[in-house]
């Protein structure tokens, strides 16, 4: 009998052609042949995208400590406005509500540090991908794959940073760690680079 899709002469007890796979006698199913290939193209295109992937991780260029540093101290000097203008009010509040002293100040510090976590939250998570201090200095913060941060991994980075803080051993990271990492983007899944 012969195969009606590639012409091949095949035998009538085979259900399908052994070229092309075309089934008889109502089989439909592609040969062994066939499908190793198609697993075979599944593969390339797989080793493609990762190889693409890689290429495009090589050419994000990874921000000098120096520059990230003075963006820190840029975003603090603009932080700090409101930071001391939200902290008067509370003080004042306190004041007349006869609030204990101790108490007040400490939800004054509270509000400081959420209002400073926001910060830098929405700006990382904004088109910008940086804070204005970073913007400035053209670096920006992305994910390990070189993509845009969603808000609450923002929010985690931020989080983090007090962490860090600690005898400032976080940020001293930076300097030994592949990519110059701090402790808030190794926990965060984060890198910091120059912006194109």
């Amino acid at each position: 009998m012969r195969c009606t899709k590639c012409n091949t002469d095949v035998p009538s007890s085979y259900l399908k052609c052994p070229s092309c796979g075309q089934g008889f006698h109502g089989i439909n199913t592609p040969s062994s042949f066939n499908q190793s290939n198609q697993t075979a193209s599944q593969s390339s295109t797989s080793y493609q995208k990762s190889s693409a992937q890689i290429a495009q991780n090589a050419l994000l260029k990874i921000a000098n400590i120096g520059a990230r540093f003075v963006g820190m101290l840029l975003d603090s000097l603009i932080i700090i406005v409101p930071i001391l203008i939200i902290g008067f009010l509370i003080g004042f509040w306190g004041g007349l509500l006869d609030e204990d002293d101790q108490i007040t100040a400490l939800k004054a510090q509270l509000v400081g540090l959420l209002l400073g976590i926001l910060y830098e939250a929405v700006f990382l998570s904004s088109p910008w991908q940086a804070t204005p201090g970073k913007r400035l200095l053209n670096i920006k913060v992305v994910d390990l794959n070189g993509q845009p941060i969603s808000f609450w991994r923002g929010f985690g980075r931020s989080s983090a940073k007090i962490l860090s803080s600690f005898f400032l051993i976080g940020y001293i990271m930076a300097f030994f760690t592949e990519n110059k990492r701090a402790l808030h983007d190794l926990m965060a899944g984060t890198i910091v680079i120059e912006s194109k």
